[in-house]
């Protein structure tokens, strides 16, 4: 009976906090795009979006720290929902008021949440790969929606208010802090794993940067690479759970490589595995880096954040095409492979 519960609380968590993070990323991709599409000068709405991305995924770590310090996970989820909502509500009236509200919203919620499903899921990678998973849905629901044309932000501002009142009603049921305060193994060499699994995010960055460019003209083939990329966010946790998180990481990510030699760019099957693959490392990574901050899992979850951020730095910079060849990327997911399995063996709690 006691097991039941506590699998339907986890149930339940990853619910809440995965239509949560559908509808935050759902509400900032729209507002941000609709209000970078009022601005007539290209170089104003590339700095809009940019300006955004760098608050919503830079200050993740700052608002971690604070947050992991009062241990308010569900109030950091939902004062994020709620500036989120006001960042909608004021985008006709100040449009850079809203992306700072936007931005700071996103990150709260990120990090609550992170921390939340850390601790429901006492550490697996499972839960993290499904909460991450719908974030990218709604990301892309939001764009298609903005550059449309056809719905304003403000409409949209009940959808985050519902989810901050069911995250409120229900405080005992989102995390389970008892877990978070018992002592856990301690991981030597800290620094050197921490490295090798950013490095791997980073890779994860740039490669969906360049999985998706060819393909970014055609509609059908976009929404198949967004399938490929939930299913294996989705999934990649619960198998490396299972299979063990040196093992998984190592194989998946040489899978990637394989997947990439096939010319990603030219072979849409090649590009649908390879962007599973890679999308796969996604919940053992966050748990990973999680795990090596007992007692700060909202702090944590905001770092990769940061290597997320180095590996966009191609694309923001307009690099030429070539830079994004299959060659490069299978050589990258080749190095991450290696990563992922150095970093696990010196990482003893999920060696498989």
């Amino acid at each position: 009976m006691l097991k039941e519960q506590l699998v339907n609380r986890r149930v339940l968590c990853l619910t809440i906090c995965g239509i949560g993070h559908f509808v935050i990323d759902f509400i900032c991709a729209l507002t941000v795009v609709s209000l970078s599409l009022g601005y007539p000068l290209a170089d104003t709405s590339f700095s809009l979006i940019i300006f955004y991305n760098l608050l919503a995924f830079g200050s993740q770590p700052v608002f971690g720290w604070f947050i992991d310090r009062s241990t308010t996970f569900r109030e950091g989820m939902i004062g994020g929902l709620i500036l989120v909502t006001l960042g909608a509500f004021v985008s006709a009236i100040h449009p850079v008021a809203s992306v700072i509200f936007l931005g700071i919203g996103n990150a709260l919620f990120h990090v609550g949440g992170g921390a939340v499903v850390f601790c429901s899921s006492q550490g697996r990678a499972g839960g993290l790969g499904l909460f991450i998973a719908p974030g990218g849905l709604g990301l892309l629901g939001g764009i298609a929606l903005a550059s449309q044309e056809i719905i304003n932000p403000v409409w949209m501002t009940p959808l985050p208010f519902i989810v901050a009142t069911i995250i409120h009603c229900i405080p005992q049921q989102l995390s389970d802090l008892k877990w978070l305060n018992t002592k856990r193994e301690q991981v030597h060499l800290l620094p050197a794993v921490l490295s090798l699994l950013l490095f791997i995010v980073t890779v994860r960055s740039f490669c969906g940067f360049a999985f998706v460019g060819p393909w970014k003209l055609t509609g059908n083939s976009l929404l198949l690479l967004a399938l490929a990329s939930f299913l294996g966010k989705a999934l990649g946790g619960f198998l490396g759970d299972q299979i063990g998180w040196r093992t998984f990481s190592g194989t998946i990510l040489t899978l990637a490589a394989v997947a990439c030699g096939f010319g990603y760019d030219v072979n849409l099957v090649a590009a649908f595995v390879a962007v599973f693959c890679i999308q796969a490392t996604t919940g053992i990574t966050l748990a990973g880096i999680q795990a090596l901050f007992p007692g700060r899992p909202a702090f944590a979850f905001g770092i990769p954040c940061l290597a997320l951020l180095v590996g966009a730095i191609p694309i923001l910079f307009s690099f030429q095409l070539s830079f994004f060849s299959s060659k490069n990327a299978a050589m990258a997911c080749f190095c991450a492979a290696i990563a992922g399995s150095y970093a696990f063996t010196i990482f003893k709690k999920r060696r498989g």
